[in-house]
This record gives structure tokens, sequence and C-alpha cells, in this order.
């Protein structure tokens, strides 16, 4: 009969291991987590994620693949009936299937070797399939790099809330700064932090955005008004300072 069905329907790619991992149910154990080894004989279920109900892998955010320096995992968000819909990482295996911790719905942005997606309280998190840590914290910055970003972000709230693209070595995200103004700002592979004040009367909100180089074009909303805004990196700092936008 037909396995998929709304809601148990997502699926991914393991390329090096040739594994196609998918969300289906069997009519006995609900919406769970299955593997195919690329032959008609070779589906099973790779993990019984909710024993108690369904897990429903990959219904918010699908599947994302992660290229790790020894094999691919692909992360996704499951209900495991205990602690709520968290997001999960399986490299096809068993015991290479488990929670990494939980992370708003949200579907992860390429950065840094790995994925960016929202903390709960409004931070900005960092995974390469084998954890979830805060971004202050990317194993590619030594302690004193990883302090001037958990300082320079310690201010702000609701990160990437609205705005959040990654483009290689930059990361953009909207944030709210201590009086509630909402603006756009950037963290590179450096950890340097830059900001705009792109409307010094209140927030900006940003869609329909794209990169060239290490400047972001993007549609900026200032209440019914709309206009292209151009954010150019004039400088790099540490500290998020404000720039006009041009």
């Amino acid at each position: 009969s037909d396995s998929f069905t709304t809601g148990c329907e997502n699926a991914g790619f393991l390329p090096n291991s040739h594994r196609f991992i998918f969300a289906a149910t069997d009519g006995v154990n609900g919406c769970e987590l299955y593997m195919n080894g690329g032959t008609s004989d070779n589906t099973e279920l790779l993990a019984d994620i909710n024993p108690s109900g369904e897990s429903l892998p990959g219904r918010d955010i699908g599947f994302t693949y992660i290229e790790q320096s020894h094999q691919g995992v692909l992360i996704f968000d499951a209900d495991d009936g205990l602690n709520g819909r968290q997001i999960w990482v399986t490299n096809g295996t068993q015991t290479g299937t488990f929670a990494l911790g939980d992370a708003t719905l949200n579907q992860p942005i390429p950065w840094m070797d790995g994925m960016v997606l929202r903390s709960t309280s409004g931070g900005l998190l960092w995974s390469n399939g084998s954890e979830l840590i805060p971004i202050a914290l990317h194993p590619s910055w030594d302690a004193t790099v990883s302090s001037a970003v958990t300082s320079g972000l310690s201010a702000l709230s609701a990160l990437g809330s609205t705005m959040l693209h990654g483009d290689g070595d930059n990361l953009w995200f909207n944030a709210e700064d201590s009086s509630g103004d909402d603006e756009p700002y950037r963290i590179n592979a450096a950890g340097q932090i830059l900001a705009w004040n792109v409307s010094p009367s209140g927030s900006t909100l940003f869609s329909t955005w794209v990169s060239q180089g290490h400047d972001l074009f993007a549609v900026g909303h200032r209440g019914t008004v709309r206009q292209v805004v151009h954010l150019l990196s004039l400088i790099h700092i540490s500290e998020p300072t404000r720039q006009e936008a041009i």
C-alpha cells in the first residue's frame, strides 16, 4: 500500500554509502525511519524512534545532508515521544542515529562545514552532524575568538528570526538590540561581526536576499515602504558596530 502520507513523506540520500533514508509507515510501527540500500529487497526499518507512537521523521525541516571528514550524515527532526520534537542525525546505521538536541524547526542554513539553526531561546546554533552547539563555540575558533563572538552576540536577541542566510564564509541574520531595534548583522569565518543601521528611526525587515561577494542585496521593508538595500562589507570588527546601508 501507499507508505507515504502527508507528514510522512520526507527523505534524504547518503551518497558515500548509497543509502536512501526516508520516513514511511508499514501499518504496524507508525511513521518511522526507513532505509534502502539500492535494491528492491533491501528496505528495512532503520530506527523506531517513537516506539509508543509516531516520530514523523523530517516532518518540519526535512532531511539535510552534511559532509563530514569521514562520512556523510543527514539531520532531520523527529519526536521520540519523551522529549518532544528535536533535531536528529543519522549516518544510515542504528548506532549512528541519535538526537542532537532542541532547536527551532526552521530549515537549516549551510555555513562553515556544517548547518546553522536557531535555538529555542533566540540564539544561533551550529552543527556538523556530531553535536549541536552555540555558534560562538565553532570548533574552528580558538578561545579568544569564541569569547569575542559570545560578547558581541550577548546584547542581541531574536537572532535569525526573519533573516538567516549563509554564503560560504559569511552568515547573515537579523537581530534585535537592547532597545528592540531589529536590523541586519553579519558574522564571517574569522568570527568578526558587522552590523548596519538601515533605519535609524526604527526596525527594518528583510526578504528576497542574494549574496554578491562579501555583500548582500535584499528587499528592505520599513513600514509600507519597500526598497532594495545593498549591505556593503566596508570594514571588519569584533564587536557589533552599526553602519549605514547604501
